[in-house]
């Protein structure tokens, strides 16, 4: 899929959405397509800021708090900044819990 044009750094959000990708794959043998653009236009609670940047971590915490992220075709990726519509009919994965190997690997 190719798209354009790219919202602040689409990578950082791909990186959270990839996560919890593969590790559904690993846990479930199936692949499932999670949405960037519910992290661009709801996670703002969390220290993201939409299209002008955020952390892969802070979106974990989101979607931990948010009780999951939406299939990608139930909210699909705009690169723009938008009004929340996260529906929990839609959810594609949830996260009952995660680690931070940063902060792990600095306290030891």
């Amino acid at each position: 899929m190719i798209r354009s044009p790219v919202c602040w750094r689409l990578r950082n959000w791909e990186s959270t959405t990839g996560a919890l990708e593969a590790a559904y794959k690993q846990a479930f043998g199936k692949a499932v397509s999670l949405s960037e653009q519910q992290l661009v236009d709801c996670a703002g609670a969390f220290n993201n800021f939409g299209c002008h940047g955020g952390l892969p971590s802070q979106a974990f915490e989101y979607v931990k708090y948010n009780s999951g992220l939406d299939a990608e075709e139930a909210y699909p990726y705009t690169a723009t900044n938008g009004f929340c519509k996260y529906t929990s009919e839609n959810v594609g994965v949830k996260v009952f819990d995660s680690v931070n190997i940063t902060q792990l690997l600095c306290s030891l």
